[in-house]
C-alpha cells in the first residue's frame, strides 16, 4: 500500500499521474494494478462517527487495499476548530493515519505537487 499525505489542493492527483504512471482523479480511476483512494477522510470520519476503534479498522482496510495508493488530506496544521467535534475528529485522523502509515510500504508527503519520500 502506497500512502499519500497532502493538503487540500496541492496536486497530489498530478503527482500520482507522474510518479506512478495512473492516472488519478476524485472519481477513482483505476488500472491494472492499482486503485486509487482518495476518499479517505470520509471513511474515517463514517468509523468516527460510528465510535470504531481505528487498529480494528485499519487492519480491515488494509487486508482489501494492499496494493492500493490512499491518499489523505491532512487537516491538522490549520486553525484549531471552536466545534469540540471537530477537534475530536481532528484528532481521531492524525491518530488513524499514523497507523495506517506503519502498515504502509510507501509514504509520500505532498506539497505543491512535489512528493518527498518520507517511508520505503
Amino acid at each position: 500500500m502506497i500512502l499519500i499525505i497532502s493538503g487540500k489542493f496541492q496536486h497530489e492527483l498530478d503527482f500520482i499521474s507522474e510518479k506512478f504512471g495512473i492516472y488519478a482523479d476524485e472519481n477513482h480511476e483505476y488500472n491494472n494494478t492499482a486503485k486509487i483512494i482518495y476518499t479517505m477522510n470520509d471513511i474515517v470520519e463514517k468509523w468516527f462517527d460510528n465510535g470504531l476503534m481505528i487498529e480494528k479498522e485499519i487492519k480491515k482496510f488494509y487486508a482489501d487495499n494492499k496494493k492500493n495508493i490512499i491518499v489523505v488530506i491532512q487537516r491538522g496544521c490549520g486553525i484549531v476548530p471552536v466545534d469540540e467535534r471537530l477537534r475530536a475528529l481532528r484528532e481521531y485522523e492524525g491518530r488513524t493515519f499514523s497507523v495506517l502509515a506503519d502498515y504502509a510500504d510507501e509514504v509520500y508527503s505532498v506539497m505543491c505537487g512535489i512528493g518527498i519520500k518520507i517511508k520505503g
